[in-house]
């Protein structure tokens, strides 16, 4: 449907992000594909005017991407923005432990993520990765799950999944199963 969002972004907008790779990897291709855009930094701006130089009405073009930089949004506001899209896109080339991939695996969607540390142990295999900053290949990804309903589906039972192992109760267990081996080896 024309009001549908395909892909979300959820973080602040900072340099580290790389959210502007998504903006240059709109697959054009696809029609009616694009963005909806919620907190608005001047690129952002730069990039649309660019957009709509090249390919005219950038609005009806992008409107199906939802970014969000909308501050610290939690509970059932969070789960909200979550159910409007299909994807989860998280460009970033420098995290630790980003909780936002577990929460958007959480919620079922389909993330597209970078081979970067953090990213790639947080997603594990549940996750198209590619390589930072690649415009190309976030396009790739992009187009192959906006025609494919059936990896959408593949990705998103595969990131609940994964996401379930980051879970308080399995976390507390690891912990617990650690400090028994622990203590276990002090005793011999």
């Amino acid at each position: 449907p024309r009001n549908e969002v395909v892909a979300l972004v959820e973080s602040p907008f900072v340099p580290e992000k790389k959210y502007e790779t998504i903006f240059d990897s709109v697959p054009i291709e696809y029609p009616k594909s694009g963005f909806q855009l919620e907190g608005k930094p001047k690129w952002i701006q730069e990039r649309l005017d660019k957009l709509d130089a090249l390919f005219g009405d950038t609005v009806e073009l992008l409107a199906n991407f939802l970014f969000a930089d909308l501050g610290f949004i939690q509970g059932q506001e969070l789960v909200d923005l979550y159910q409007k899209a299909k994807i989860f896109v998280f460009p970033s080339i420098q995290e630790n432990f980003p909780v936002v991939l577990l929460e958007a695996m959480n919620a079922g969607k389909a993330v597209i993520t970078t081979q970067t540390q953090g990213c790639s142990e947080v997603v594990g295999d549940a996750a198209i990765k590619v390589e930072a900053g690649s415009v190309e290949q976030i396009k790739e990804s992009l187009l192959k799950l906006m025609s494919d309903e059936q990896a959408i589906r593949k990705y998103s039972e595969m990131g609940i999944k994964r996401a379930a192992e980051f879970s308080w109760p399995n976390v507390a267990k690891q912990f617990d199963d650690l400090f028994q081996r622990l203590n276990l080896d002090q005793q011999e």
